[in-house]
């Protein structure tokens, strides 16, 4: 992979997308509203619709260049022609769907403390749907566990920093897996790199449609970039680290399990207290009743109606 010269602390944020071209005017202009300069866009489309105005439109305002593949070659290749692109020597990652703060590249870069490394911070993901308010879905800040990575990846692509030289010496992204390259990424930049995590958050992940996550093959195909991803580094997986990774399941599973019974407990005090709030408001209704029947009871006796009767011949007077 060829490298352009790159120029000093400057921020390259490649952009992939397709048939998207409302959101990815969002996400540029996440790019556009960093407090970090400078920083440079690089959108790439995959084959999607044309996007020369979106990026046209902040001409003024960010340096947003455009790398058009058609046809469309996959999530790994747009990155990869990205960051063939890219002139900076930190490179990010930014799917058109997603926003960064407008401090995360400053917090990143200061992560680093000057000494390298593959900074990444919080990210937290809410769901979008259609006619609803956004809900959190989950939040990701995890301190670096290599031994946690190779189970599963827990950083957004859209999360660090990279140091584009390494970058591109280990060969970018692979461009033989279908999903899941970002994890294969990070897995040969631990190789390389120490990661540095900052727990602030850095980006939004949005998700709108949920058929990745829930449905229409969307279960098979992530089962399929798992067997590929553990296929691809079966050499990492060692008796030793096998079972370091065994301790740090059990060790989240027990963590998990406290934090249950501890919201089951404040669940069933919640429910006792609205028991017997609900409990006190039948007591109180019953009270009512009571009170409304004596005073109709009152208002319909004889003594009452001479009450009002004498009230009506004094108010004459």
């Amino acid at each position: 992979m060829q490298a352009p010269i790159a120029e000093g602390n400057l921020v390259s944020v490649i952009i992939r997308t397709k048939d998207r071209p409302r959101l990815l005017g969002e996400a540029v202009a996440s790019v556009a509203a960093q407090t970090h300069q400078p920083v440079e866009a690089i959108v790439v489309n995959d084959g999607g619709v044309d996007v020369g105005s979106v990026v046209g439109a902040f001409g003024g305002r960010l340096d947003c260049r455009l790398v058009n593949l058609r046809p469309g070659r996959g999530r790994s290749a747009a990155a990869n022609a990205g960051v063939a692109a890219a002139r900076g020597a930190w490179v990010g990652f930014l799917d058109d769907d997603d926003l960064l703060l407008p401090d995360a590249v400053a917090t990143l870069l200061d992560a680093t403390g000057g000494g390298g490394g593959v900074p990444y911070g919080r990210v937290d993901a809410y769901f979008h749907p259609e006619g609803e308010p956004p809900r959190l879905f989950r939040v990701f800040s995890r301190p670096f566990d290599p031994d946690a990575l190779l189970f599963e990846n827990f950083i957004p692509v859209n999360a660090c920093l990279i140091p584009a030289d390494v970058l591109r010496d280990i060969g970018g992204m692979d461009e033989r897996l279908e999903c899941f390259e970002d994890w294969d990424l990070f897995l040969r930049l631990s190789d390389r790199l120490p990661f540095r995590h900052v727990d602030r958050q850095v980006a939004e992940y949005r998700i709108f449609d949920q058929a990745f996550i829930t449905g229409r093959g969307g279960q098979e195909r992530q089962h399929q970039g798992r067997v590929a991803i553990f296929s691809k580094h079966a050499h990492r997986y060692t008796a030793e680290a096998l079972s370091r990774m065994q301790y740090a399941v059990k060790t989240a599973a027990a963590v998990t399990d406290v934090v249950t019974v501890e919201l089951e407990s404040r669940l069933r005090q919640r429910e006792a207290e609205l028991a017997a709030a609900a409990n006190d408001l039948a007591q109180l209704s019953g009270r009512l009743a009571t009170a409304e029947g004596a005073l109709r009871a009152i208002e319909s006796s004889l003594g009452w109606r001479f009450y009002q009767r004498l009230r009506r011949m004094l108010g004459r007077r």
